[in-house]
């Protein structure tokens, strides 16, 4: 997700030199080691940024059978929204990684899971959606493709998912709540207050609010 990858650079050492936001979008993150950056799809690693160099260029140039740079298949990215987006996340039907609909199938990819390091354990993850990258401990749903990372033991992967997105699909299935229901809600409010819910219970009280 690009806004996670941006969320990296906090301490971006360099910004005169290069633009963090052009390299959250241009799928890497900040390894926080000097100027060295990582592309989350294909884990090429980039250094020593000068003046003049294009995030895009230097990642084609660099790693160019990268799935994110061929764009060959689905690579889960979720962009940051412009503007003047809905801001609906993970409304939609379609699950990004079908193949990972199970959660056997999210388990098996957590064969090398440094669970003694990260404190929150693989069955933990993918019982609440998620699957492992491979790399880190960086994790994304497999329906809405929506990813975290820097885990802490304690952590509870069901209320973080929920937490950072409440209208994943398979959260709001796991909640009993109609997807279309949520959808609805969280649209009239964009469309009337400008702003987004900060919660399914307050995007359905809305709605309950407009239609009594």
């Amino acid at each position: 997700m690009e806004l996670t990858r941006r969320q990296t650079f906090t301490n971006w050492p360099i910004p005169s030199v290069v633009n963090p936001d052009q390299l959250a979008a241009s799928g890497f993150f900040h390894l926080r080691l000097k100027d060295h950056v990582q592309c989350v799809f294909c884990q090429g690693i980039v250094g020593f940024w000068e003046t003049g160099d294009i995030p895009d260029v230097e990642h084609r140039r660099h790693f160019p059978k990268c799935p994110f740079v061929t764009r060959a298949h689905a690579t889960g990215n979720v962009p940051i929204p412009s503007p003047d987006a809905t801001g609906v996340e993970g409304t939609g039907g379609q699950m990004a990684f079908p193949h990972l609909n199970t959660a056997n199938t999210r388990l098996a990819t957590f064969t090398h899971w440094p669970q003694e390091d990260v404190g929150v354990s693989g069955e933990e993850l993918a019982w609440a959606g998620f699957f492992s990258t491979g790399l880190a401990d960086w994790v994304q749903c497999f329906h809405c493709s929506g990813g975290l990372f820097a885990w802490r033991r304690g952590d509870d992967p069901l209320r973080d998912h929920a937490r950072y997105y409440p209208f994943c699909p398979y959260r709001l299935l796991g909640m009993g709540l109609a997807q279309e229901s949520v959808k609805e809600a969280l649209k009239r409010r964009v469309e009337v207050k400008g702003v987004l819910c900060r919660s399914v219970t307050e995007a359905l009280d809305y709605r309950a609010k407009k239609e009594g």
